[in-house]
């Protein structure tokens, strides 16, 4: 087992001893003797079968509260898209939204900074567990030879800061239900990850939760989402060239904002993924994919069936670079105006009715430390809008 700690403390000077945090910049910013105390213990058991992670990280300080605004790009350059969702031709807070398409991501997002600050309290946390039974078993029979098809891992990561003034629960990263009047930012991320395998490669299968929120408070008040995740996966492969898959996903997405109300949602979606890949031994492999969806907002009546067929083509030339083909059809049955942050969320970009999407991507080495990507994509929806975007990049390795 490894032990790692730290403690760090920083002490900063200003003409001014005054902590106020509503002054300008002339005033500290940060308390005197903030101190951060990090223990990492780290280690492996029973032969490798338990590996097992902790790291904990506690402080103090000030922290600047936050707004942000949307700034526009060159085309295509940006994260974010603008829907005029009234119609009045100007960028409200409330019409933008991550962009679907690379095409459409002509904004991004920028942090701006505010002259209040508030006194807070840091801790976090990150714990990691993995079982592998194998490690030990796998050469035993009966009960333990099938444990030993099973394995584990989980990975809790939280983050928050917080008022709170009681020393014991100021420091404590695992208060989930935290009242907002006390909680300056939080994040969580929690993933647990069950698989079975059986010895030869015909047959598996695993289980995935996620677990991710964040709360944040900013100027007008909180933003919080927090997205639960169940996935089950079943693979086979009947054949060395032949994998078939399975993937069944139930999702729960909620945005809540205490002052855009558009932006505050519940939408439950159930998905069900059928694939099938061959892959040749000349480098080239095909995979077809069909796939049914249904999105309900659980605080509105929008609701929402997409049902999807998608070809995909693969080829890799040797010293020559990759080729890959994709073409994606998709048809949506929806029941609410589209012109809402609701509905593009729910619809990913696309439109009700008829929507075929398409790309080719080449990737190729022109030297031991150059590489080039070229990348077209074209897209027709239901509005018979046909949209060709290029992207064409040089990346230098070092």
């Amino acid at each position: 087992m490894i032990w790692n700690v730290a403690v760090r403390t920083v002490r900063l000077s200003s003409p001014s001893q005054n902590t106020d945090t509503t002054n300008g910049p002339k005033n500290c910013r940060m308390k005197l003797g903030t101190r951060h105390f990090q223990r990492v213990p780290y280690g492996k058991f029973w032969k490798g079968a338990v590996t097992l992670g902790i790291y904990y990280e506690v402080g103090s300080g000030l922290e600047q509260k936050k707004s942000y605004s949307f700034l526009k790009v060159a085309a295509g350059q940006g994260t974010h898209v603008w829907n005029d969702y009234n119609q009045n031709g100007i960028e409200e807070m409330d019409e933008f939204e991550p962009a679907a398409f690379q095409s459409e991501a002509d904004y991004v997002k920028v942090w701006l900074p505010t002259n209040e600050f508030v006194s807070t309290r840091n801790c976090g946390a990150t714990q990691t567990l993995q079982l592998r039974p194998g490690a030990v078993w796998k050469n035993k029979k009966g009960f333990r030879r099938l444990l030993s098809m099973f394995s584990n891992s989980t990975s809790l990561r939280t983050y928050q800061k917080n008022t709170l003034q009681h020393n014991i629960r100021s420091i404590n990263p695992y208060q989930f239900n935290l009242d907002d009047s006390v909680l300056v930012s939080q994040n969580l991320n929690l993933k647990n990850s069950l698989g079975f395998s059986l010895p030869n490669p015909y047959f598996s299968a695993d289980y995935t939760y996620y677990n991710t929120q964040s709360k944040n408070l900013l100027y007008y008040g909180m933003e919080s989402n927090h997205s639960i995740n169940h996935q089950v996966t079943l693979r086979s492969s009947p054949h060395k060239i032949l994998i078939i898959k399975t993937i069944y996903t139930k999702n729960i997405h909620n945005s809540n904002s205490d002052y855009l109300n558009c932006r505050s949602f519940d939408i439950l979606s159930h998905t069900l993924n059928n694939s099938i890949t061959l892959n040749f031994p000349f480098q080239l492999s095909l995979t077809a994919i069909g796939e049914m969806s249904y999105k309900n907002n659980r605080l509105g009546p929008d609701r929402a069936n997409l049902y999807t067929a998608e070809l995909t083509a693969d080829f890799r030339m040797k010293q020559r670079g990759t080729i890959s083909v994709n073409l994606r059809y998709t048809h949506i049955n929806y029941n609410q105006n589209e012109n809402s942050a609701v509905a593009y969320e729910m619809l990913g970009g696309l439109t009700a009715g008829n929507n075929l999407l398409w790309n080719a991507t080449y990737q190729t080495k022109l030297f031991e430390y150059l590489q080039l990507n070229f990348q077209y994509e074209g897209r027709l929806t239901n509005d018979n809008r046909l949209i060709h975007t290029g992207f064409l990049q040089l990346k230098a390795l070092f």
